[in-house]
């Protein structure tokens, strides 16, 4: 038995040829072959190697493209990230503006007197109706138009200082628009003490304070006839609700109810 020199196949002895790589043959001996070492299988490892070194260094190139990629990928979200946050502000700003449109509004209902001339009218018909109502004509005064209660002159007089409320000494004063310094600011008077001296009945005329106090609006009624030790005119806030709400509701520009 022979090896083809050339592959290592076995060959018959009498073979010119190899029959598995058609090299020409020449006698070699078995222990030739045992040292043989087919160049082809050498050839093959060095391949195999050489197609490992390459995929090794294309994975090496491909991660760190890849890496390199996600670092572009990662420093564009931090671009858009401070994108959002300037979007973020944007709407804030627009945020401010809403606001100060609110308090535009509530500063121009500040700026509108608590009281003027179109309240005043409400308060008249109101009056008319109400007094109509409880069968008493009261009659609207003013610094123009002096009540003589009793022998004071309202609106002057309050500013004797002799006007107590809930046996307090307060100060009172008249104020066309409902502001002022005093305790109770004024806006308006109505008494029906002249009616009730033109029918002959002075047992207990009413005299209405329609004033603003500490902001609010408070109804102040006296029904005094005698005179006392303090020389003082003694009203309470009045204890009848269509009154004191018809006129909290004309000042605070709400629907009548009455």
């Amino acid at each position: 038995m022979k090896f083809c020199p050339h592959c290592g196949n076995k060959v018959a002895d009498d073979a010119s040829f190899c029959d598995k790589c058609g090299n020409k043959l020449t006698v070699v001996s078995r222990q030739a072959h045992k040292n043989f070492k087919p160049k082809q299988h050498k050839n093959l490892f060095f391949t195999l190697i050489l197609i490992a070194l390459v995929v090794v260094i294309g994975a090496g190139i491909y991660l760190f493209t890849s890496g390199a990629t996600n670092d572009v990928s990662t420093k564009q979200p931090s671009a858009t990230t401070s994108k959002f946050k300037q979007n973020e502000t944007k709407p804030a700003k627009s945020q401010t503006k809403k606001v100060t449109a609110k308090n535009s509004v509530s500063k121009s209902a500040n700026n509108s007197t608590i009281w003027n001339s179109s309240k005043n009218t409400k308060l008249e018909n109101f009056m008319s109706s109400w007094g109509s109502s409880m069968n008493q004509d009261y009659d609207y005064f003013n610094p123009a138009n002096q009540d003589n209660y009793m022998g004071y002159h309202f609106p002057d007089d309050f500013s004797k200082g002799n006007i107590r409320v809930g046996g307090s000494l307060v100060s009172v004063g008249w104020s066309d628009d409902g502001t002022g310094s005093n305790d109770y600011n004024v806006v308006a008077i109505y008494s029906d003490i002249d009616s009730d001296r033109n029918k002959g009945t002075m047992l207990a005329p009413h005299l209405y304070l329609f004033t603003i106090h500490e902001g609010q609006p408070v109804v102040l009624i006296t029904q005094q006839t005698q005179g006392n030790p303090e020389n003082a005119i003694y009203f309470n806030p009045t204890s009848n609700q269509d009154l004191s709400s018809q006129f909290a509701n004309i000042v605070n520009n709400n629907q009548m109810t009455y």
